[in-house]
């Protein structure tokens, strides 16, 4: 993915968080969004086909980051990993507590598992 695109499911992501600071999920428009994130309505299908797929793809990637925090810090020791996880997750409080508002944090803790899952076999934990 080029460093354009990027930037807009950034954008986009960032925009559905600030938007549900003040409005309900199922409120939202796309359109709303869109317009939130600076980019057209084109551009935010481009990217994700629904406003669930930005949920989806905000776990996705932040799994993605902790797994990579997990690996730069060499973590040896279970109770390491344990903290650790626990110390990343607290930094994603503010978007965690805006899905949990929403009830999306069932949708998240899903996704979650699932992409851990996915990714837990190839990595070397404790």
């Amino acid at each position: 993915m080029n460093k354009t695109a990027q930037k807009s499911k950034h954008a986009i992501v960032g925009a559905l968080f600030a938007k549900l600071s003040k409005d309900s999920f199922d409120t939202l428009t796309i359109s709303e969004i869109a317009a939130a994130a600076n980019v057209s309505r084109k551009t935010f299908y481009q990217h994700f086909p629904n406003k669930s797929a930005i949920v989806q793809y905000y776990t996705e990637t932040t799994v993605k980051a902790y797994l990579a925090t997990v690996l730069d810090r060499k973590i040896q020791t279970f109770h390491d990993l344990l903290c650790c996880y626990f110390s990343f997750w607290q930094k994603q409080r503010r978007e965690l507590l805006l899905l949990q508002k929403n009830d999306l944090l069932g949708f998240v803790f899903e996704a979650q598992r699932h992409e851990l899952l996915r990714q837990l076999p190839h990595q070397k934990l404790p």
